[in-house]
C-alpha cells in the first residue's frame, strides 16, 4: 500500500495541538504558538494547560488514557486538519498500541513532529497516511521566522512536493 498524502491545510483552518508524551514548559509552548501567528486557528488538547494530575510520572503530560483520548479526539474532529505535537518524549511508545489507525484513515490529516514523535509518524505511515517530520510547538520559539514560514508553506502549499 502506498501511503496517501493528506490534503493540504489551508490558512485559517484548524491545527490540533496534542501532547502524547511529555509535559510542556508553558513559556516555551506559548512562545511557540505565537510563532504560528494568524496562519491557522489552534485547538489545544485540554491536558496541555491543565494542572498536573497526582501520581503521573514527571516525564508524562497526562495519564495514558487521557493522552489516547485527546489524540483520538483530534483525529475524529473534522475541523482539525493537521495535528501538531506540543512536544515528544518516551510516553508516545506507551500509547501507540491503543490508538485506532482507522480514525486516521477515515479522515487523513498530517501529524507533525520529530525525535520520539517519529514513532507516531511511523504509526501514521503504517496506517497509510504520510506525516511531516517537522518542528513541535515547544521548539518553534527558537526557530528563525523563515523556518516557521517553511513549515507553514510545507503543510499548506499544494506546490510543495511530498
Amino acid at each position: 500500500m502506498t501511503p496517501i498524502r493528506p490534503p493540504r491545510i489551508e490558512r485559517g483552518q484548524t491545527l490540533g495541538i496534542v501532547a502524547p508524551a511529555g509535559p510542556i514548559q508553558l513559556d516555551k509552548f506559548q512562545h511557540g504558538l505565537a510563532q504560528l501567528g494568524d496562519a491557522f486557528r489552534v485547538r489545544v488538547a485540554p491536558s496541555i494547560l491543565a494542572p498536573r494530575q497526582d501520581g503521573i510520572p514527571s516525564y508524562l503530560a497526562a495519564d495514558d488514557d487521557t493522552r489516547v483520548a485527546e489524540l483520538e479526539a483530534m483525529l475524529r474532529d473534522r475541523d482539525v486538519r493537521a495535528i501538531l505535537l506540543a512536544r515528544a518524549g518516551y510516553g508516545i511508545m506507551r500509547i501507540l498500541p491503543r490508538l485506532d489507525p482507522e480514525l486516521l484513515r477515515r479522515d487523513p490529516k498530517p501529524i507533525i513532529g520529530f525525535s520520539d514523535a517519529t514513532a507516531l509518524l511511523s504509526w501514521a505511515y503504517a496506517a497509510g497516511v504520510r506525516g511531516v517530520h517537522g518542528p513541535m510547538v515547544v521548539q518553534m520559539g527558537v526557530l528563525e521566522p523563515r523556518e516557521i514560514a517553511y513549515l507553514i508553506e510545507m503543510i499548506s502549499d499544494a506546490r510543495v512536493p511530498g
